[in-house]
């Protein structure tokens, strides 16, 4: 008996979907600290309360990170009047403190040796500056990274606490590093500080993690693995290969590679990337022997114009191409080939409420060069749909501390496409971020939103749990629709609400359980079964 072939694949069947973008940056807890040796305020002479003179004049030597208007409030109301030189003292104290305030922490101010004559006194700013900068462990090339990052600092006169952290923070985001930095007083050069540098690197890293998150058209479960070489070269460069298998293995298979490195001392960050996927889905598919491969590469680049500890705002630029081949019954079925140029711009907030706030939009474009798919094209995953598309997107994230032990994890997103896309490109609901209660990917549309808000309880429990618990439930919202659609834009919407438990069983190795029910709108049976997930992974 013939079978009959679909005019589509079902959403959750349809290959190239899991090529998703990087997660929002986030601040990191390891980030660099900087230790600045503490210093005496200006010593007031003994006797200094009982001396005094009138003031004629407050001359100030050295100050450049200041004008002399700026400066002026701490003494202009002495002028004239009799003043004890203790005061005068405390006005150069006053001067200092501005300074720190202003980031300056290594600048100093002296009052040096004279005799006040005609009223007139002076002191002196020796504004900080960074003499030398000794990178005290062998790390091997990356060293030259760090050295080129943190070079800028050196003879800045004077030099802020901002530029150092900003400076660290670089260097921190270099592969498998941990840098901190002392600052010790200069033996040879008058106001400088030698910048003592301590770094560590984890030169391999990885993820092995094991879970039941994968479509059903991929079988039961799936493995994931990513081993990454970190900054083994001048550039901090990072080399990754990871794989995910199904289970049964002959389901679906993926092998990506990934390079990076800082190509630039203010921290422009390049990156290459390349992937290879195969997928024959099951359950009713599987007499239709459909059989799917997916090959994308991608070129990046991002550019921090902010980097420090409260907050950061990244620019992204990318290109990727992608080609989708997918058959049935051993005859061509779809044909999708993508040229996708990207630009982004992220955000992140650290506030005095206990909260991180994160946001990202990115600007999609289609290119119709070279091989692009074209409308109308009787192999497009899509009838009306070509690789000539724009899109926006648009993530939001929000981490609340409430109590020592309560917090709340907000999300949201969003994606608008002006043209029709192709399926990869479309927004899709189902799986561990938005609509946790159905199967990976089980709606999409060209257009969509997702809401999802965790409430998260981390009890203390060193006798049951010593490595750290955490309690959760949640609840999340979307819907996606096509731009073809009709008049009324039917929609499809998808909620779903749970709750599970994670566990940190050892220090690397961490475990967690998930029970989800979810909705769905329009349908005969809104509700779906409940589903139970967990994930196990390990880290090295």
């Amino acid at each position: 008996m013939a079978q009959t072939v679909p005019s589509k694949l079902p959403s959750g069947a349809e290959a190239g979907r899991d090529l998703s973008q990087p997660g929002i940056p986030m601040p990191a807890d390891t980030a660099g600290s900087i230790s600045v040796p503490g210093s005496a305020a200006v010593e007031v002479p003994k006797g200094a309360e009982q001396a005094s003179f009138v003031l004629r004049s407050f001359v100030i030597e050295g100050a450049t990170a200041f004008s002399a208007d700026e400066l002026a409030p701490f003494y202009q109301d002495m002028l004239g009047k009799t003043i004890t030189v203790a005061d005068a003292f405390q006005a150069a104290a006053n001067i200092e403190l501005k300074y720190r305030n202003a980031g300056y922490v290594i600048s100093r101010v002296v009052v040096p040796p004279q005799e006040v004559t005609d009223g007139v006194f002076k002191v002196r700013v020796i504004e900080g500056f960074i003499s030398d900068i000794v990178v005290q462990e062998d790390v091997g090339p990356v060293s030259a990274a760090i050295k080129r990052l943190l070079s800028p600092l050196i003879g800045k006169t004077p030099v802020t606490v901002d530029e150092m952290e900003r400076r660290l923070l670089l260097a921190n985001d270099l592969a498998g590093m941990t840098v901190r930095a002392t600052l010790k007083p200069s033996e040879n050069a008058t106001g400088g500080s030698e910048m003592l540098v301590e770094a560590d690197r984890d030169a391999v890293s990885g993820t092995v993690s094991f879970d039941n998150r994968n479509s059903p058209y991929s079988g039961n479960a799936e493995g994931l693995g990513l081993v990454q070489f970190n900054s083994f070269g001048s550039h901090g460069d990072q080399l990754g290969i990871q794989t995910q298998l199904s289970s049964p293995i002959e389901r679906s298979f993926s092998i990506s590679a990934n390079y990076q490195g800082m190509y630039s001392e203010d921290g422009l960050m390049l990156g290459l990337s390349s992937s290879y996927g195969r997928s024959r889905p099951g359950k009713e598919l599987d007499a239709l022997d459909v059989n799917s491969v997916v090959m994308a590469e991608r070129a990046i680049a991002t550019y921090p114009l902010i980097r420090s500890r409260l907050q950061n705002l990244r620019l992204s630029g990318e290109y990727e191409y992608r080609a989708i081949d997918t058959d049935v019954l051993d005859n061509p079925f779809n044909r999708d080939r993508i040229h996708i140029a990207r630009a982004g711009i992220s955000y992140d907030l650290t506030d005095s409420f206990q909260g991180i706030t994160a946001v990202r939009a990115t600007i999609h474009r289609g290119l119709g060069i070279f091989n692009a798919t074209e409308k109308g094209d009787p192999l497009a995953s899509r009838a009306d749909a070509s690789g000539s598309f724009t899109k926006g997107t648009i993530d939001l994230t929000r981490v609340q501390q409430v109590t020592q032990t309560v917090s709340l994890l907000a999300t949201a997103s969003g994606q608008y496409a002006v043209d029709p896309l192709l399926a990869s490109e479309e927004m899709a609901l189902g799986g561990a971020n938005y609509g946790r209660g159905f199967d990976n990917n089980e709606f999409s549309g060209d257009d969509g939103w997702a809401t999802s808000l965790e409430v998260r309880y981390s009890p203390d429990m060193p006798e049951v749990f010593p490595n750290g618990v955490q309690f959760y439930s949640f609840v999340d919202t979307g819907q996606v629709w096509n731009i073809d659609d009709n008049v009324s834009h039917e929609r499809t919407s998808a909620s779903s609400f749970g709750g599970g438990i994670r566990i940190n069983i050892l220090e690397n190795l961490f475990a967690s359980a998930e029970v989800a029910k979810g909705f769905r709108k329009p349908t005969s049976d809104s509700s779906t079964k409940p589903q139970a997930f967990f994930t196990l992974s390990a880290k090295f």
